[in-house]
């Protein structure tokens, strides 16, 4: 198996379908669809249930609520694919070819990256990303050279699903997410570059993320000032 999909579900009824049809829907089909329902109190796990029951490359795992990184965790653990690709539940990729795509650099690197689209929630209008990924940071010698090029440029990579993994490297580095902290995206992101991993980047754009969801932990003031940039 190539591909090993890992979402998070808590209290997005209203959203998990699109994100999940987004994956199903994808012209290359040599993936699993890992949901982990981190305890929801609404209607998520019925949906989830009901679009297993049509495809068996989903699996869902339920667990009390722990968190985004736990849930990461669990899947991480439950993975068989050879990389794994993180999703946020309300988020969905826009172009069908998008695992296509990636099958390409499934080999020869840790970790791929990739920018995102953004998606404002009030008006459902999709912005590009302003981020421009340069040759210079694929041709950089070492992380520490990488490094220097993107916090020049202002450039920091700060959420998982910006990134594709392959499965060795985040198990045989032992990289799983701290459990029961707030912003547990970045201590992570920074244990990852302390790895030393082989990174290529890319400008293809096919990840949508949701940005100004309400009740979404990430709904903040950082993020209404991105919705003012984009509209």
């Amino acid at each position: 198996m190539v591909f090993s999909i890992i979402v998070p579900v808590y209290n997005i009824e209203k959203y998990i379908g699109e994100c999940i049809e987004s994956v199903l829907n994808q012209t290359f089909t040599d993936f699993e669809l890992i949901l982990i329902d981190d305890g929801s109190t609404d209607h998520s796990l019925e949906v989830i249930k009901q679009y297993q029951q049509t495809d068996n490359r989903i699996l869902i795992i339920h667990q009390e609520n722990a968190g985004p990184g736990s849930a990461r965790n669990a899947g991480i653990r439950q993975a068989r694919g050879e990389c794994i690709v993180f999703f946020d539940g309300d988020d969905l990729l826009i172009r069908e070819d998008a695992l296509e795509y990636l099958h390409q650099f499934k080999a020869g690197q840790d970790i791929l990256v990739y920018p995102i689209k953004y998606m404002s929630d009030y008006n459902k209008v999709v912005r590009d990303s302003n981020v421009k990924y340069e040759d210079a940071l694929n041709q950089a010698s070492s992380c520490e050279e990488l490094d220097e090029i993107m916090l020049g440029e202002g450039k920091l990579l700060s959420s998982p699903c910006e990134m594709m993994f392959q499965k060795d490297f985040l198990t045989q580095n032992e990289l799983f997410f701290l459990e029961g902290v707030f912003s547990e995206d970045i201590e992570w992101i920074i244990r990852i570059m302390l790895a030393k991993p082989r990174i290529k980047f890319t400008n293809y754009q096919f990840y949508c993320y949701r940005f100004d969801r309400v009740g979404s932990t990430c709904n903040r003031r950082e993020n209404h000032k991105l919705y003012k940039e984009l509209v």
